[in-house]
């Protein structure tokens, strides 16, 4: 029964930039207006008496277009919504869209529409929305069992089954929101049952959602109220591990073996003055360069890890806190460096076109990146690895630096054998590991590099 909402989510699909759309109501025996409203706004209805799962595949089954939009009854769209997902979902198979909430003039909506903000910035509680419809076909569709939790559990599947995903910032706007407590418990109540057997067949996913910390990294990217995560505003996340990261990463025999290579990887093509590295860490490359003498610039999202760069770099190095996916730098650097970072950004083509901005012609970027392949799918299917980040392979990386207009120069492995097994390496089992990295099957850390062709040299 969704009269109350019905009109505005419809206005707001016909009104969309993007023509032409099909429109499929599927309604489950309502007992309000809802059915006569849609079919007089111009929609194809049809019934069912299964639960919300059930009603997705049915309108997925009967929709005629190349791709799918799944929009409940209590949903407005953004006017240019499907036009920004046309665009962006080319050489990928979804698109993660941004869900909000109109907040009304209550505490209890106040808050709900803030928590839904904050949790927008945490990998794990958003979804696939706009997907391609040979995908979803290939996937079998929503599990019929959830109706609950259902897009996050399509969205995890798909990236399992490695079809890629591609954020946006167009938006969803919920209307029918719970304005008052007991709203917001009896919509508690009903879906509670349902979200047991979403955790059943997702437990690990499930508890790490329930982690605060991770609504405190997220929080931080948001620009909510402190208020409004007071239950974990004294616990700690990715800023305050700061003074942990290199020890938990490079602290052992192994690490500090891992880290050697990398350097010298770096350092074997990294010849310019003027370097900018996307997303420093604590500094380990930093230091380095800066010792060779480069002039370095770095941005990372976190407050705190460009003060530790800063430090570990003798005050030498020029540090900005700044989103990847908006570098503004016009023209400037010899070489880009992004690596351990770039299958952590949600907009991978925005971030390296602003890479491609900021050097000079000539200048080349290099960009690291966890790889996609049958180890990585056999790890996370048995919850051995995370989700929280895209899996890359060469080809699909390549294909982002062609879109951002990069001439390739060359791409392959920087490390074979997973950086977990070096770390956790026995000293005394560290030489025989080294031997076996020449036959280990499949890489796991691979690069590309690009370079900004220069226009004036390739014209003549």
């Amino acid at each position: 029964n969704s009269e109350c909402t019905i009109t505005d989510c419809l206005v707001s699909i016909i009104s969309q930039s993007h023509k032409p759309i099909e429109i499929i109501v599927v309604d489950c025996v309502s007992t309000d207006l809802t059915r006569e409203i849609a079919q007089r706004m111009g929609a194809l209805v049809v019934s069912h008496d299964g639960e919300r799962s059930v009603a997705k595949n049915l309108g997925a089954k009967i929709a005629n277009g190349e791709y799918l939009f799944f929009v409940d009854a209590d949903q407005k769209l953004s006017p240019d919504l499907i036009e920004t997902c046309v665009k962006t979902i080319d050489g990928v198979d979804g698109v993660v869209i941004t869900d909000q909430d109109i907040s009304k003039d209550t505490i209890v909506s106040r808050l709900v529409a803030s928590r839904r903000k904050i949790l927008s910035y945490d990998p794990l509680n958003v979804a696939s929305r706009f997907v391609r419809k040979d995908a979803f076909d290939r996937l079998g569709g929503f599990d019929l069992d959830l109706y609950v939790g259902e897009d996050l559990d399509l969205h995890r599947r798909l990236l399992l089954n490695g079809f890629k995903m591609a954020h946006s910032r167009a938006t969803v706007w919920h209307l029918g929101s719970p304005a008052d407590l007991k709203g917001l418990l009896s919509r508690s109540m009903y879906y509670s049952s349902n979200y047991l057997r979403y955790a059943s067949k997702n437990p690990l996913i499930s508890l790490k959602r329930m982690n605060p910390l991770r609504a405190i990294t997220a929080w931080k990217r948001s620009d909510a109220r402190g208020s409004d995560l007071l239950p974990a505003v004294f616990l700690g996340d990715y800023d305050r591990n700061a003074t942990n990261y290199d020890r938990v990463r490079f602290g052992t025999i192994g690490g500090r073996y891992v880290d050697k290579k990398e350097q010298e990887f770096v350092a074997s093509i990294f010849k310019g003055s003027r370097v900018l590295e996307v997303g420093t860490a604590t500094g380990r490359f930093a230091a380095s360069l800066t010792q060779r003498g480069a002039e370095y610039t770095g941005v990372d999202l976190s407050q705190k890890m460009p003060r530790t760069t800063f430090e570990h770099t003798n005050h030498s190095a020029s540090l900005i806190q700044m989103d990847a996916s908006q570098l503004g730098f016009r023209s400037h650097f010899d070489s880009v460096l992004c690596t351990r970072t770039f299958h952590f950004l949600q907009q991978p083509v925005e971030a390296l076109q602003g890479m491609f901005s900021s050097l000079k012609p000539g200048g080349e970027a290099l960009v690291t990146f966890e790889t996609d392949n049958f180890l990585r799918r056999f790890l996370l299917f048995f919850d051995l690895g995370t989700s929280e980040q895209y899996y890359y392979k060469i080809s699909d990386v390549e294909d982002l630096f062609l879109k951002a207009e990069f001439r390739l120069a060359r791409s392959g492995s920087v490390m074979c054998i997973p950086v977990t097994i070096y770390r956790r390496c026995p000293r005394l089992f560290l030489p025989r590991l080294k031997r076996f990295e020449r036959l280990w099957p499949w890489p796991m850390h691979d690069y590309v590099l690009g370079e900004k062709r220069d226009l004036m040299a390739f014209s003549s």
